[in-house]
């Protein structure tokens, strides 16, 4: 997934960053100036926008759904070389906030999937037959990997956590491989919620509701196609800070496919609320690996 870094900085171009929401597009501008890129934003949201400035990075404030108008300014930049960084709520595309112009409106219906893969992987094909080139988000946010392991060791992983964990691992990914979400939440050994349009956190308070906030673990995972250019899966405080408005007690991500804002930030929360993060790889869980998909089970009601 990993990408390596050019060889040479005399060669980078200008990078065009379309900054979401969030603390990710500050991550990935200042590595990126670290690499030797000079950097031009392109910020979604006013916040984002304030950020980008105070940390000494050029930025203009772009409206989602004007997309003509972006991709003008990227090539009066002269910003040909992309990448995205940053939540994009889809839902806005439900209301009447989110101000279309002709071109997003023709892309949408271009696109034979609404999903998320589906509407980027239409937008990345425009963008590119324009001749700009779109970067993996994934070159400019390798230290924010995970590697395998425990990360709040005191926290106390009985196999019935591990049990969900492993259930959550196999209802993720198979909901990651038809582009509905990423994250699942499973409380003993019961899916209490799977992330779709609504995002991540109310996916998180819907499934607290549901469980009485008696706790709960919440588990996020690449796609099995999962596009490094894009909606590479995140973790971060607000996250922590969500599953205990929730009362969820357990954050597990797949290893070296999660990214983590504030890793040391993101353990000494947990610790000080009792709350558990682990990032686990296939054979952490294999021992504790759910029943085989019930379409592989004889039907008692074959013969009806």
């Amino acid at each position: 997934m990993h990408v390596p870094p050019p060889s040479s900085a005399a060669t980078l171009p200008t990078l065009a960053l379309v900054a979401g929401e969030g603390h990710l597009p500050l991550v990935v501008a200042q590595e990126a100036k670290a690499m030797g890129h000079s950097v031009q934003a392109y910020a979604l949201e006013a916040s984002t926008h304030k950020a980008l400035k105070a940390m000494g990075v050029s930025s203009r404030c772009v409206v989602l759904g004007q997309l003509a108008a972006t991709l003008e300014a990227m090539r009066a930049d002269a910003a040909m070389t992309v990448v995205f960084a940053g939540k994009v709520n889809k839902w806005q595309l439900f209301t009447n906030s989110l101000r279309l112009d002709a071109l997003a409106r023709q892309l949408l219906m271009e696109a034979t999937l609404k999903t998320d893969d589906g509407l980027m992987h239409t937008l990345i094909a425009y963008m590119e037959q324009q001749g700009f080139a779109i970067m993996p988000q994934t070159r400019f946010m390798a230290p924010l990997f995970q590697a395998a392991g425990v990360l709040t060791p005191q926290f106390h992983l009985h196999e019935g956590l591990w049990k969900d964990v492993a259930l959550g691992h196999q209802l993720a990914k198979t909901m990651g491989a038809v582009d509905v979400g990423q994250t699942v939440v499973v409380n003993d050994g019961m899916p209490m919620a799977v992330e779709a349009i609504e995002g991540t956190d109310a996916c998180l308070l819907r499934a607290g509701q549901l469980a009485r906030k008696r706790g709960g673990v919440v588990v996020k995972v690449a796609k099995p196609q999962q596009d490094d250019r894009f909606d590479v899966p995140t973790v971060g405080l607000r996250t922590l800070k969500t599953m205990k408005k929730a009362g969820l007690t357990l954050l597990a991500t797949e290893a070296n496919a999660t990214l983590f804002l504030d890793a040391e930030a993101m353990v000494a929360y947990a610790q000080r609320h009792h709350m558990g993060i682990i990032s686990y790889d296939e054979a952490m869980i294999l021992p504790y690996q759910p029943y085989q998909p019930m379409a592989a089970a004889p039907s008692q009601y074959a013969s009806v």
